[in-house]
């Protein structure tokens, strides 16, 4: 846990720039973060690998967290299942009024 306090800290005080030391060091807690979690127990997810990916194109790219955001994860899981039950004739169509509906409902709110 305080390896992911320490990688927020760096993510939350630095602006758009990332240098390569400060990069090097979000690895090195990141990783240090994910070992502890996966050796306790902890379910890994594709957006472990994802981020791994972002901080190493930190330097180029700059501050994850100008980018790199979990805040619509919530809108994703409402599209995939509205997506899920759509007959592939009326698919698009299915999707965009349901998804709808979802909104109107206050089921996906839109940030």
């Amino acid at each position: 846990g305080k390896a992911f306090v320490q990688f927020n800290t760096i993510i939350g005080e630095n602006d758009r720039e990332i240098t390569p030391a400060q990069s090097a060091e979000l690895m090195f807690l990141y990783l240090r973060g994910h070992t502890c979690y996966e050796r306790a127990g902890g379910p890994l997810k594709p957006k472990w690998h994802m981020m791994l990916h972002a901080i190493q194109k930190s330097v180029e790219f700059g501050n994850p967290r100008f980018y790199w955001t979990y805040r619509d994860e919530v809108i994703n899981g409402v599209l995939a299942k509205v997506a899920k039950s759509g007959h592939r004739r009326h698919w698009h169509d299915a999707v965009h009024l349901k998804f709808a509906i979802c909104k109107a409902l206050g089921l996906a709110k839109m940030h």
